[in-house]
């Protein structure tokens, strides 16, 4: 294990020289090197559901080769996804735009690092990462890095599917590392036997603008907004909040306790949600209970289905 964390060392610093002063050409991402940094060391296959509940395969060439002449990811980054780390800022259009960031419900997202993904062989075993250098804040002139990473922050990814060509805005259902200089944190999806990493798993929601209206709207609570039509037939519409990125269950169950069916299974992303509940012929009139269960809170409402 010791071995290993010393290759991805070597690998991390080899690439914070890869990139320097670059734009990455599909999403626009781009960042000034800093003499401060630090390192996000994920070793691949990364664990990312989409709200649906289905995993994105991430494609890197893992082609091992540690800079842009021997890594097809360098020379063709078309077809390589990517991952990015942003620092938000409350700043006007006018000043994002001075700054390099990306304006965005009315906030200033600034780009302190990317990579592309699955691009480095480590290990003799064939081990692939996908390392993402995170640049700090350094004091300079011209002001550069005046809104990079400050000690103690913790960006927030971003990943780019370029097979789709969306750009997801990545939740981790464990913390990530702060930022520190020359800090490296290391990654698995399953770290069961190993004592030197950490295990994180991410939901993926695309990252879309949204309107002023839209931003107003984010539930402060967990609750069920309403279901209709109830009596109904042949369908209902359940209608749901969320406060935040959670593992939910939505369930129908009889009035005696008896599971009828499961609706939804799987991560869903913080805001309103809906979906429809159309009983099968085999259900019979009466009344059921719909239960929407995270792993902290339950809530259930009674609803009357008429053939």
């Amino acid at each position: 294990m010791k071995k290993l964390l010393f290759y991805l060392i070597v690998v991390s610093l080899l690439i914070s020289n890869l990139f320097s002063a670059f734009t990455e050409e599909n999403t626009g991402w781009t960042y000034i090197q800093s003499i401060n940094q630090a390192f996000y060391i994920f070793i691949s296959p990364m664990d990312i559901i989409d709200s649906d509940g289905n995993t994105i395969e991430g494609y890197g060439d893992g082609s091992g080769g540690q800079d842009s002449s021997t890594s097809d990811c360098g020379q063709n980054p078309s077809s390589c996804d990517v991952l990015g780390a942003f620092i938000t800022h409350d700043l006007d259009e006018g000043t994002c735009d001075e700054v390099g960031g990306y304006y965005q419900n009315n906030q200033c997202d600034v780009c302190v690092g990317w990579s592309y993904y699955n691009s480095y062989s480590v290990t003799d075993n064939g081990s692939i990462t996908s390392t993402l250098l995170i640049n700090g804040f350094d004091n300079s002139d011209n002001g550069d890095y005046d809104y990079y990473c400050e000690n103690g922050e913790v960006p927030h990814l971003k990943y780019y599917d370029a097979s789709d060509g969306i750009i997801y805005a990545l939740t981790s259902d464990a913390d990530l590392g702060a930022f520190s200089n020359l800090a490296i944190f290391l990654y698995w999806p399953d770290c069961e036997g190993m004592g030197e990493c950490l295990e994180v798993h991410f939901l993926a929601a695309e990252d879309d603008p949204l309107s002023n209206e839209d931003l107003d709207e984010f539930p402060n609570s967990f609750e069920i907004v309403n279901i209709y039509p109830n009596p109904f037939n042949p369908s209902t519409q359940i209608e749901y909040a969320l406060s935040s990125v959670e593992y939910i269950n939505i369930s129908v169950y009889d009035t005696i306790g008896r599971h009828i069916m499961t609706l939804f299974e799987g991560f869903q992303d913080i805001g309103h949600h809906d979906l429809t509940w159309s009983p099968e012929s085999s259900v019979s009139s009466g009344s059921y209970i719909i239960k929407i269960e995270t792993l902290n809170d339950l809530l259930t409402s009674k609803v009357t289905y008429l053939k």
